[in-house]
């Protein structure tokens, strides 16, 4: 899993969204506690993301699961 971190940052910013924003939409768009200290995290590979968050990422950068966790460039 070692190339989420950079995917993860990768959609964040094409996508326009600060760490700030990305958390608050996905507090808002799902039914988690996420700030911006946790996709920081993700972000710095400190952290892995559970189920709940890849499902809110999956929704919100429309790809799939195994999009956000695959060693391969989409």
């Amino acid at each position: 899993m070692k190339e989420f971190p950079l995917r993860l940052r990768l959609l964040r910013t094409a996508n326009n969204y600060t760490q700030a924003g990305l958390a608050y939409e996905l507090e808002r768009s799902g039914d988690l506690q996420v700030s911006q200290s946790t996709i920081c995290r993700l972000e710095s590979g400190q952290s892995i993301p559970n189920a709940e968050i890849l499902l809110e990422l999956s929704r919100l950068f429309k790809c799939d699961i195994g999009q956000l966790l695959s060693p391969y460039t989409f």
